[in-house]
């Protein structure tokens, strides 16, 4: 019967400890998930703030020297909304719209790659488009 006994606190023991070790690894790699996931997301920030880096030096020329200069168009990019390019580099509200003939009654707060979805177009070619849109406006109005 002691024996018995000895065995069955053995086992429990057993199962008990399995138990806690199980614990213990399911909450290390919520731990390490946890990490890795603050690490992924701290990295695509700084990604994203390099990314637009550029666009801030922008506009911070525009800022301090008023309008922009055709050299700038490079900087026009598919998260860009038609506000936000005529607002960036002087055009009137509706030259964008006329250009492309737009009937989108979003506009102009849709940005470039929803638009060019919306048409059916692919982004990167709409994108140069509207660059050699704004390139030529500011050309044909001398803005050096």
């Amino acid at each position: 019967m002691k024996n018995m006994l000895k065995k069955n606190l053995k086992l429990l023991l057993k199962k008990d400890l399995l138990k806690i070790m199980l614990i213990a690894l399911i909450i290390s790699l919520l731990i390490i998930f946890v990490i890795l996931f603050n690490a992924i997301h701290r990295n695509n920030y700084q990604n994203i703030f390099k990314q637009h880096k550029s666009v801030n030096e922008l506009l911070f020329k525009h800022k301090n020297n008023g309008t922009l200069n055709p050299a700038d168009i490079n900087y026009i990019d598919y998260w860009m909304t038609f506000k936000y390019i005529n607002t960036l580099f002087d055009l009137p509200n509706n030259y964008l719209k006329d250009s492309f003939g737009i009937a989108n009654s979003k506009y102009p707060n849709i940005s470039l790659s929803k638009y060019s979805a919306t048409i059916k177009i692919n982004r990167a070619v709409f994108v140069d488009e509207i660059k050699r849109a704004v390139g030529a406006y500011l050309e044909a109005n001398k803005v050096k």
